[in-house]
């Protein structure tokens, strides 16, 4: 991992009824201590994002309400990198998460290193532009 990512805060959101074990190893690579949170049980509130620093959502419905709930209110939550992790390389698919606040959709179908590549450039961008701003 890249050095500096270090101390990295990762919420995974988790829909569906198994957790899918290749996104949590992703998860765990990026950020040893990730926060999962069920997002079925609509137990997401905004201030469960606060202080971090990407959010994954496992997403493999993209249609199902508590995917559509779940980016909305991680989007309510913060404005960190919000990434997408599914298994469908449907356009229709992509789109519609990236409408519903979605940064970037990833598919499991890429090799796990250029999936935490993608994160890692998104958490650089982010964070380079928070220091800007301030």
């Amino acid at each position: 991992m890249d050095s500096s990512l270090a101390n990295t805060k990762v919420a995974l959101l988790h829909s569906g009824h198994h957790h899918h074990a290749r996104v949590a190893q992703l998860a765990r690579r990026l950020a040893p201590e990730t926060n999962v949170i069920d997002v079925d049980a609509n137990r997401l509130t905004p201030n469960q994002l606060a202080g971090c620093d990407l959010v994954l959502l496992e997403a493999f419905e993209l249609d199902s309400p508590s995917n559509k709930h779940a980016l909305n209110r991680a989007r309510a939550g913060t404005r960190a990198p919000l990434v997408m992790l599914t298994n469908t390389r449907q356009p229709d698919h992509t789109i519609a998460a990236l409408e519903y606040g979605a940064d970037a959709v990833i598919t499991l179908h890429n090799h796990n290193d250029v999936i935490l590549a993608h994160c890692q450039a998104l958490l650089r961008r982010w964070r380079s532009a928070g220091s800007a701003a301030a």
